[in-house]
């Protein structure tokens, strides 16, 4: 899995970087051919089944309530981009016409002010709106657990119907919480209960991947229209069509991973990317930071096209890592040692009444 989060996040730099080694009409790259140019917003897509995945088995650990869940999310997700924010936050408050609205998005991860889907200061971190309302609604669920509630199943069941309740209510509350982008993280609640049926399966994975690669030919050779664009996701005005075309794919590659196993053999290359995939979050949010200064470099002549996208990569994976090695890892380490050795006066209380 980790291996796969890795992917995510290189192929979402690799569209970011496109994006920029365009600007100013430049020739188009190799690696932006055809429908390459957008394709690497599907790694999105990828995160959110991972998730969908990952946060079931999570919730189903019988020794944390749901108020340890809900800490060690917020412990996970929420200090690093505070960090990684600011830049963008001094940046923006420079500007003479700075708005407070991305305030909201930023600190408290909710998105609908006024009526309108409002991104984040760090642009990226739109998507985070949504994994937290994913991770809100599955923190309500396990309070159900104790009773024999079945905290995946409700959750499913929550979001069906708050799209359902989306065509019945004009409100863009109604918008975000029933976004069928939504769809992605229950295709992983899917995943987790088909394995229990399944197990690993060499003939399943080979059909699944199959059917992932010709899907993913098809919409390189044919296109798949503007779902790649964040603000017709973020309003749901293509969520479905790209819960469908992306987000089918995305389990597709997940359920087949899971299909063929754990490998026998640990390599070098192996734990490379796992270390990656670990770090993928932290590459997921400082990369903008990387390709600002690319993007500099490209208006200077420095460079452009194809390198630029190949550098934009490797800068992002080398400064994402040093972000998880040097702040994300450690701000996370210290919180759980924070939270889950509470000390009253100097003295350390008994274990159990700490988080874990």
């Amino acid at each position: 899995m980790q291996i796969l989060r890795a992917v995510a996040a290189v192929v979402v730099v690799w569209a970011h970087g496109i994006d920029i080694s365009l600007i100013g009409g430049s020739e188009k790259p190799l690696l932006a051919y055809g429908n390459l140019a957008n394709f690497g917003a599907f790694g999105v897509d990828l995160f959110f089944v991972l998730s969908g995945y990952i946060i079931t088995l999570s919730s189903e650990r019988n020794d944390r309530n749901w108020f340890q869940f809900a800490t060690d999310r917020f412990i996970r997700i929420a200090p690093i981009f505070y960090i990684l924010s600011l830049p963008w936050i001094i940046r923006a408050m420079l500007t003479t016409d700075h708005s407070w609205r991305p305030f909201m998005p930023t600190f408290f991860f909710w998105p609908i002010i006024d009526e309108k889907f409002v991104e984040p200061f760090l642009s990226v971190g739109w998507t985070l709106s949504f994994e937290v309302l994913f991770y809100a609604a599955m923190t309500a669920a396990i309070v159900f657990r104790p009773w024999g509630g079945r905290p995946a199943v409700l959750v499913v069941a929550f979001f069906l119907a708050a799209i359902s309740a989306r065509s019945m209510f004009d409100s863009a509350v109604f918008d975000f919480l029933g976004n069928p982008i939504i769809i992605e993280f229950l295709f992983g609640i899917g995943i987790s209960m088909l394995m229990r049926v399944t197990g690993p399966s060499r003939r399943l994975a080979v059909g699944a991947s199959t059917l992932v690669v010709t899907a993913i030919v098809c919409q390189l050779i044919f296109g798949f229209g503007d779902i790649s664009e964040a603000q017709l996701i973020q309003n749901g005005d293509l969520s479905l069509k790209r819960a469908i075309i992306w987000g089918l794919p995305a389990a597709g590659i997940v359920y087949a991973t899971l299909l063929f196993g754990n490998p026998s053999s640990q390599g070098l290359l192996r734990r490379f990317l796992a270390f990656l995939g670990d770090a993928s979050y932290s590459i997921y949010l400082v990369h903008l930071l990387v390709l600002a200064v690319f993007k500099v470099l490209q208006a200077r002549g420095f460079v452009s096209g194809d390198s630029l996208i190949i550098l934009s990569i490797l800068c992002s994976l080398a400064a994402g890592s040093l972000s998880y090695l040097f702040i994300e890892k450690p701000t996370i380490d210290y919180l759980k040692r924070l939270l889950r050795e509470p000390r009253y006066d100097g003295v350390r209380l008994p274990k159990d009444m700490s988080l874990s």
